[in-house]
């Protein structure tokens, strides 16, 4: 301090010893011999349960600065309490000691707190600030001038420009030198908001035709006059439901008084978030959540897919990171995964407007399930039922991925023919490219990455909405899509009936019989065989005399055996394909060492093998050129199996 320049006049201390010898060194330095000791420069009161301890027990108690904000010790004071006692002094000192240059000796904390209320910061502020200077906001022995600044403050010394703290606001007029200050009775501010539809074109100052408008309500009907240019009535507004008091009734409000109808047709009202356990999120509780983490790990469509279906959207939110996950793996990593299969084993016939003709039920079916999908979403995107349109365009991507791709492997990974791989391969790719424009208003950055590399047009965003009728059956649309469920069903509990009885899902059984003669007529013969084919069975039967919904016969003979056996050398040989890198293109030798029950077997299904498998064909013998190899056990019996490429 530069005792030349500016004289100290006194000085005020706190009361505890070391903050008493500070002051006493300052005073005898700074020949000052007005001294008043202050107990509300004191350091911030813990209370008795903090007391004497170490600073790690408050630091462990209240972690953030935040909390000691918004949290007070038993006993004790937040630095709120703190902010409040240390305004209390300052602003008596102000006006007891006008024109006084004083020194002030405190502690940490209060000085802390001091700059916070002279300065006018906000809590925000005053941590950034706290932050800034590291460990020690002030230092020891450290001197700091400030001046307290002259702004409209509380009883607690927070900046606040609301009445009646705004009346010490004055300004001079430029033109007559005259006081300027607040008006002293204004209208609500919500009436800002509220008067957003006639604002908007500067109604009614700036009209430039108008017509007559007739709207009619439940109650009654309105005749009046705006301005062509305006957008009114709104479609709809949303906003978070504490607006039901706010902008949803004032908007009302102003165009009633105003002798018009309502200015909005529709309200999407949205519910609060909290954290997983239903509790208002904070920083003191340190419970609150950083987006752009959670975007920076799932990506922004998969946060708001998961805001679109996890419940209605008037309804409070409990947010889990964990059920943004799952919905990522259930939605997007799904249908990104049916492109991948569809870029890797598809006849590539990018965006078409019409799907192939097809015979095959599972094309049929899946562009019957695309159709309604079309039909739901749409209808229920013009009543704003988001989540139900979302939820429907689940489905369908669960039915594509799990339904009809795993029932059409085979037709694109070993087809039979050409033309049923052509099939297969538009029907997917149709479906694909609908479904994106689907997705394109929900998950706008997803749909867009996927189409780019997919697409005619430049983005997706150019596509017109889907429009339904690409199913050949229309009129039998829902009899197949009704029957496919119940096929869907039946299959799920047959396969749960195999791993009850310990029969694995390669080995063949002889029939799965249904107890309700109603599904009978549900289920087409075609959609009977794809249910055979799920649960591996050789025919479906019906007998309502059976007490259980369905029965498996387990009975296996020798021939269901021996094709069992096939089927798992199937699984084995792929696997080595795996093991080698092998592309599906690639044909193969197949190299074997079995015992004659398992060679008999597959010699007398040696064509399908070499079907299933890409093989050119078998060598019944080890040999030393191989790709890939395997010594395994098929039905407890040793093999040795391997693979090479030709």
């Amino acid at each position: 301090l530069d005792r030349k320049r500016e004289k100290i006049d006194m000085i005020f201390s706190s009361d505890i010893t070391r903050t008493r010898e500070t002051e006493k060194i300052a005073a005898a330095v700074l020949g000052v011999r007005d001294v008043i000791f202050e107990k509300r420069l004191e350091e911030i009161h813990l209370g008795p349960a903090l007391t004497g301890c170490h600073d790690n027990r408050y630091a462990e108690m209240f972690p953030t600065y935040e909390s000691r904000f918004e949290k007070t010790p038993e006993g004790g004071e937040s630095l709120r309490d703190l902010r409040k006692r240390l305004w209390e002094f300052l602003d008596e000192t102000e006006k007891n000691h006008k024109g006084k240059n004083i020194l002030i000796v405190s502690h940490e904390y209060p000085i802390w707190m001091l700059l916070a209320a002279a300065e006018g910061w906000s809590e925000k502020r005053a941590i950034e600030e706290k932050i800034g200077r590291g460990e020690d906001f002030f230092g020891l022995a450290e001197l700091e001038k400030f001046e307290v600044r002259v702004i409209p403050r509380n009883d607690a010394g927070e900046v606040d420009l609301h009445r009646p703290f705004a009346d010490q606001i004055y300004f001079p007029c430029k033109k007559c030198g005259e006081k300027m200050e607040r008006v002293k009775e204004v209208a609500d501010v919500w009436y800002d908001s509220g008067a957003m539809p006639f604002a908007q074109g500067h109604w009614p100052f700036a009209q430039v035709k108008s017509e007559k408008l007739k709207v009619k309500s439940k109650l009654s009907t309105f005749n009046f006059q705006l301005s062509t240019h305006l957008a009114y009535p709104a479609d709809y507004i949303a906003e978070g439901m504490d607006q039901t008091r706010g902008w949803f009734y004032t908007l009302l409000a102003v165009a009633t008084a105003a002798g018009y109808a309502a200015p909005y047709r529709n309200v999407v009202s949205l519910g609060l978030i909290n954290d997983k356990f239903g509790q208002k999120m904070s920083k003191s509780k340190g419970n609150i959540v950083d987006p752009w983490s959670v975007i920076g790990k799932y990506g922004v469509d998969a946060v708001r897919w998961y805001f679109y279906t996890s419940n209605p959207p008037g309804e409070p939110k409990n947010f889990d990171e964990l059920e943004i996950a799952k919905t990522y793996r259930r939605m997007h990593l799904i249908f990104y995964n049916s492109l991948v299969f569809w870029k890797t084993y598809a006849a590539k016939a990018k965006n078409e407007k019409r799907p192939p003709t097809s015979k095959n039920i599972l094309d049929t079916w899946i562009l019957a399930r695309l159709d309604a999908t079309i039909i739901a979403a749409t209808g229920h995107l013009e009543k704003y039922e988001i989540r139900e349109a979302a939820l429907s365009i689940e489905e369908l991507v669960d039915d594509l991925s799990r339904w009809y791709i795993r029932r059409s492997r085979r037709r694109l990974q070993k087809p039979l023919g050409e033309s049923d791989f052509k099939s297969a391969s538009g029907t997917l790719g149709f479906v694909l490219g609908e479904t994106m424009k689907l997705l394109a208003p929900f998950t706008p950055f997803f749909a867009e990455t996927l189409y780019k590399d997919f697409g005619k047009l430049e983005s997706v965003h150019l596509e017109s909405w889907p429009k339904a009728g690409a199913s050949a059956r229309p009129a039998g649309n829902k009899k197949m899509i009704e029957g496919m469920k119940e096929a869907r069903r039946l299959a799920s509990v047959g396969l749960a009936k195999r791993a009850e009885k310990g029969i694995k899902v390669r080995q063949p059984l002889a029939s799965l019989t249904i107890r309700d003669q109603k599904l009978k007529a549900k289920m087409s013969k075609e959609i009977m065989a794809i249910l055979a084919d799920e649960v591996n069975v050789k025919k479906i039967l019906f007998d309502r005399k059976i007490k259980e919904e369905i029965v498996l016969d387990t009975a296996i003979t020798k021939e269901l055996h021996e094709e069992g056996l096939v089927r798992d050398l199937v699984r084995s040989v792929q696997e080595l394909r795996q093991k080698a890198g092998l592309e599906p293109k690639d044909k193969i030798i197949v190299l074997l060492e079995a015992l004659p029950e398992i060679r008999n077997a597959i010699q007398k299904s040696e064509q399908s093998f070499k079907s299933d498998v890409g093989a050119k064909s078998v060598d019944y013998k080890k040999s030393e050129k191989f790709d890939a190899e395997e010594a395994t056990k098929i039905d407890g019996k040793e093999i040795w199996v391997g693979i090479r490429r030709i």
